[in-house]
């Protein structure tokens, strides 16, 4: 007996066949307890009814498991990929802005010791001006 019918996992049904609980539990061979529907229970296990009859139940789900373990490893590689490839992209379009924090931060302290070493000199001559206006008197007295 078929105990289900259908061709996919979206259209399986039990079996018309099968009525009711009493025409399982009925053996074939009209003999009760001689464990003949056992037997056929357990022949499923090597029986070849997957993938149009090439396959056996677990190899089939074995096959299924594999094949989406390989496509999560596909799909991570793949977004791995993409992240670095956009992370290089990124670090050259900055390259070309010419925007680097790290030099500009260097330019900046190097205007600084600029500026302080130019007002130290503006300091000095103020001071020489002062020396010399206030305190060395006026010419011709």
């Amino acid at each position: 007996r078929n105990f289900f019918s259908g061709d996919s996992a979206l259209s399986i049904a039990v079996s018309s066949e099968i009525d009711d609980i009493s025409k399982v539990a009925a053996s074939q061979t009209g003999v009760e307890g001689d464990g003949e529907i056992a037997r056929q229970l357990a022949d499923l296990q090597n029986a070849l009814l997957m993938n149009g009859t090439q396959s056996t139940f677990n190899q089939y789900y074995t096959a299924q498991v594999t094949q989406l373990g390989l496509q999560t490893a596909k799909a991570e590689a793949n977004a791995k990929d993409r992240d670095l490839i956009a992370t290089a992209m990124d670090d050259q379009r900055q390259s070309v802005s010419g925007v680097s924090l790290n030099e500009e931060a260097a330019e900046m302290v190097k205007y600084q010791k600029a500026f302080d070493a130019a007002s130290r000199i503006m300091t000095v001559i103020d001071d020489m001006l002062d020396t010399i206006i206030n305190s060395m008197g006026r010419a011709g007295r």
